[in-house]
């Protein structure tokens, strides 16, 4: 299908800056044209942007044409077209464009600044995130292998579940992909056993065009600069197929993250509702906007842990000390909220509307800290550069944001600094309650299950490929 260029109010006219390709439509937003200029043309992509989540998600972004003007989605659906179409009759000043299957995807991510991937099997009664992996992590791992290869400086939202095992996914894929372009740029004597030939697709049905090279894991903040020659990568042999011994932290990592904001969402909805908080007059409950809770771990039952002793404003710790009945209801249904939106809607979808919204406040949080915007804080899951708990590289926790990603995680919030001693920690005012504590071990129990399943499942698929 060739790639079809109108606007909202003139079909068929050529829109300033578009590119024929295999697929795609440009569409434009009914109150004006988008900027003529790439160069000044902020632009997110939406990977599974047809599915239930995508569509508002799209409609959110297009409203925030101050910080987006480019919207860019793709999905394996025909009437990703139509969908397209619809959002661009919204009036802003907002392009819109469709990417169509596998061919599409390079054309879809290419230059974005933001990638959003909400790709996957949903969630259905009775199934746990666990079930989904099987079919989810194999899409994650096609399109991890396209966006490092297309657009690597990009920042990666990856909202599929579970998220727990697919961010492990996804930097696993970039580790070993820029590891190897940095193997081919050192030992140039083996690029040639290594490049793959130009009809060689990348396991997703697209083929293969432009590439990476490396970010050093000692310069923190340095983006990879794209390369139009570099190879293929899944060619005749893996992408990994001599990779150097993994590094603690590589930069990459600053650049993906699991999107845990519904949590946090959630979390201060259902606090401000809760006991914890007297009526508002005429019956309202607290304003939630007005409310912090830093929520940390993972994106999955018990793996999601509100720290309420850390929000703000302050809660009364005596009661969350002594009233169990309470804060106990209150976590389990911060943790169970979306298993009780799938049973509630009977069959008919999973969380769809709050996870818009959520991805949709986190991609400005993104855009705003790429724009140079200090002091954006945004919890999320992510490879933290610090092991914690022992030897846990996967957590959520409060990220500092910047121009190429996090750049300082920010920790657990209320935890004992290393080194203090047992009788200031015991002291502090403002510490964790043993309850949190123990929640914080148990959490990371069932994290580094999720953390092992994620990396094994890449170190098949490499080994299989090479």
């Amino acid at each position: 299908m060739g790639s079809k260029d109108s606007s909202s109010s003139e079909r068929g006219s050529r829109s300033p800056g578009s590119q024929t390709g295999t697929t795609g439509v440009v569409l434009q937003g009914s109150s004006g044209r988008s900027k003529s200029s790439d160069q000044s043309v902020t632009k997110v992509t939406i990977l599974g942007a047809g599915g239930g989540i995508g569509q508002p998600l799209a409609m959110l972004l297009m409203l925030h044409n101050d910080l987006i003007q480019h919207v860019a989605m793709h999905d394996l659906i025909d009437s990703i077209e139509g969908i397209g179409m619809d959002v661009s009759h919204i009036d802003r000043r907002c392009k819109i464009t469709t990417h169509l299957g596998p061919e599409g995807l390079p054309e879809a991510v290419k230059g974005a600044k933001v990638i959003i991937i909400p790709a996957g099997l949903a969630q259905k009664p009775g199934m746990t995130r666990d079930d989904l992996f099987a079919s989810n992590a194999k899409i994650v791992y096609n399109i991890m292998k396209v966006c490092v290869h297309t657009e690597p400086n990009a920042m990666l939202a990856i909202i599929t579940n579970p998220v727990n095992s697919l961010v492990p996914v996804a930097c696993e894929v970039y580790y070993h992909h820029l590891s190897h372009e940095s193997s081919l740029r050192n030992n140039p004597d083996t690029k040639h056993e290594e490049t793959a030939d130009e009809n060689q697709t990348d396991g997703t049905g697209a083929r293969s065009a432009g590439g990476a090279n490396p970010v050093s894991p000692d310069q923190p903040g340095s983006p990879a600069k794209h390369s139009e020659h570099s190879p293929a990568i899944c060619g005749p042999k893996s992408i990994c197929s001599a990779a150097p011994q993994k590094p603690k932290f590589h930069n990459s990592f600053r650049r993906i993250f699991g999107v845990t904001t519904l949590d946090v969402v959630r979390a201060s909805t259902l606090t401000a509702r809760s006991a914890l908080f007297k009526s508002e007059p005429n019956g309202m409950f607290k304003d939630p906007s007005t409310i912090k809770v830093p929520v940390v771990g993972g994106h999955a039952g018990r793996t999601i842990i509100p720290l309420l002793t850390q929000a703000t404003p302050r809660l009364d710790r005596k009661k969350l000390l002594e009233d169990k009945a309470t804060r106990t209801t209150l976590i389990e249904s911060i943790q169970q909220a979306g298993i009780e939106v799938l049973n509630a809607k009977k069959g008919r979808g999973s969380a769809t509307i709050a996870m818009a919204y959520s991805a949709c406040r986190f991609t400005l949080s993104l855009l705003r800290a790429i724009n140079g915007e200090p002091n954006i804080v945004e919890c999320a899951y992510v490879h933290q550069p610090t092991p914690m708990f022992g030897d846990l590289h996967y957590f959520a926790t409060p990220l500092l944001l910047g121009k190429e990603g996090f750049t300082k995680s920010l920790g657990i919030p209320g935890q004992p600094t290393e080194g203090s001693s047992n009788k200031q920690q015991s002291q502090n005012p403002d510490g964790l309650l043993p309850y949190e504590q123990a929640m914080l071990e148990e959490g990371a129990k069932e994290l580094r299950l999720s953390v092992a399943r994620g990396e094994d499942f890449v170190k098949e698929r490499l080994s299989s490929e090479r």
